[in-house]
C-alpha cells in the first residue's frame, strides 16, 4: 500500500527505500529578496556565525550593498549557514538562528546580525565559552532575540532549543543535518564562500568594500563578472 502523504511510513523497508529526509522547501534564506519571480542573478553567501570574516561580509552586504541596490529586481542574495566543527560552540548558535527562521522568519536576518554583533563583542569566542554548558549557551542566545518578537514566538523558539520535557531530544538536529549536508554537497569548506549563479566566485573576498561589491555587480553579468 502507498503511505499517506501526511504521515511517514513506519515500515523500515519502506523507509530504507525512501532514503534520508529532504527539506520541504529550498534551503537557505533570501536576505535581499528580489521582486521578480525568476531572478536573473542569484548570489549565495555561505557564512559561519562565529567567523570574523563572515561577519565582515554580512555587515558590508547588509549595511552597504543592499541599501545601494535598493529595489533592483535582478539580484537575489541567499544566506547559507556553515557549521564549522573547530568551533564547537557554533552549533547552538546555528541551531538558534535556524529556530528563528522556522518560527519567525521575518526576524531571521536581524537575529543573525545580533549573533555576529555578540561575537564581535567576544561573547561566543573559544576562550569565553570553554567552561560553559550547552544550556548556558542556549540561554545567552535566547537573550539575543529581537525585542519586537512576540511572546508566543519567543516561547516556541525556546521550546525548540530548551524543551521543558525532561529527556526530550533537541528539535533542531535535522535542520543542522540539512545545513551541513547542503554546504558539503556544494563543496564549501571555508567561510565566507560565495557562489554566483551556481558557480563559485573565488575572486570575491571578505575584505571587499561595498564599493568593490557594487563595481562587481554593476554590469549584471554582461562581462561574465570578470570586471
Amino acid at each position: 500500500s502507498i503511505a499517506s502523504s501526511k504521515h511517514a511510513s513506519t515500515d523500515p523497508v519502506h523507509q530504507a527505500r525512501m532514503g534520508p529526509p529532504i527539506p520541504s522547501a529550498q534551503w537557505g534564506v533570501s536576505f535581499f529578496k528580489a521582486a521578480s519571480p525568476r531572478t536573473k542573478i542569484q548570489i549565495e553567501v555561505y557564512l559561519e556565525l562565529l567567523c570574523p570574516f563572515s561577519c565582515k561580509m554580512f555587515t558590508t552586504l547588509r549595511e552597504g550593498v543592499f541599501p545601494a541596490l535598493g529595489s533592483d529586481s535582478d539580484f537575489d542574495f541567499v544566506l547559507h549557514q556553515v557549521v564549522q566543527p573547530w568551533h564547537s560552540q557554533c552549533v547552538p548558535c546555528h541551531e538558534a538562528a535556524l529556530a528563528v527562521q522556522r518560527v519567525a522568519p521575518q526576524f531571521y536576518v536581524e537575529y543573525v546580525a545580533n549573533i555576529f554583533r555578540a561575537y564581535t563583542a567576544q561573547q561566543f569566542t573559544d576562550q569565553v565559552t570553554l567552561n560553559k554548558t550547552r544550556k548556558q549557551l542556549y540561554q545567552e542566545l535566547l537573550e539575543l532575540l529581537p525585542e519586537s518578537i512576540s511572546e508566543p514566538d519567543s516561547a516556541a523558539i525556546q521550546e525548540l532549543l530548551l524543551p521543558e520535557k525532561e529527556g526530550a531530544s533537541r528539535s533542531m538536529v535535522q535542520d543542522i543535518k540539512w545545513t551541513c549536508k547542503y554546504h558539503r554537497t556544494r563543496g564549501v569548506h571555508v567561510t565566507p564562500t560565495v557562489f554566483v549563479n551556481g558557480m563559485e566566485a573565488g575572486a570575491i573576498s571578505s575584505g571587499w568594500t561595498a564599493e568593490q561589491w557594487l563595481d562587481f555587480l554593476k554590469q549584471k553579468g554582461q562581462d561574465n563578472f570578470t570586471g
